[in-house]
């Protein structure tokens, strides 16, 4: 097993929005602060799941009360934020090795390269895109709940 792990905003906004594969998502990071496996992700992450949770609140789905706790909340979990050069510089290269537009979601890609941990994903276009050559990336719904 692997001693971190590395989610991205399309998980982490799961715990705080009812969606498909939140219970996974749920799980997911129950399991890692119980074990003690760190949670890790690129500095924009905290960005990139404060924007999810707005654009949920401006579809109606939450609340201004609620999207302002699901900040509150996600302020208080316990993520280590890693901004060195080189997330930026691979990431950059894993996308256009890829062919992606963005360099977003190759940053945890390599992130999680780095750190030899798993990504954890709800992305399945990316998860389809980088299958063959990134065996550490995972798909949230297939996250064992009990």
């Amino acid at each position: 097993m692997h001693h971190a792990v590395v989610v991205d905003a399309s998980v982490l906004v799961k715990l705080y929005v009812a969606e498909e594969f939140s219970d996974q998502a749920l799980a997911l990071i129950s399991d890692s602060v119980t074990s003690g496996r760190s949670i890790i992700g690129p500095a924009h992450v905290l960005s990139e799941v404060t924007n999810a949770i707005r654009k949920q609140e401006h579809q109606g789905n939450l609340t201004a009360s609620e999207a302002y706790r699901a900040v509150q909340q996600l302020m208080r979990l316990s993520i280590s934020l890693v901004s060195v050069p080189e997330v930026y510089q691979e990431g950059l290269i894993f996308a256009r090795e890829h062919g992606f537009r963005y360099a977003y979601d190759s940053m945890y890609a390599v992130l999680a390269k780095m750190m030899d941990a798993e990504f954890w994903t709800d992305d399945r276009v990316f998860l389809r895109d980088v299958a063959d050559s990134a065996p550490w990336v995972r798909w949230i719904g297939n996250y064992p709940i009990e």
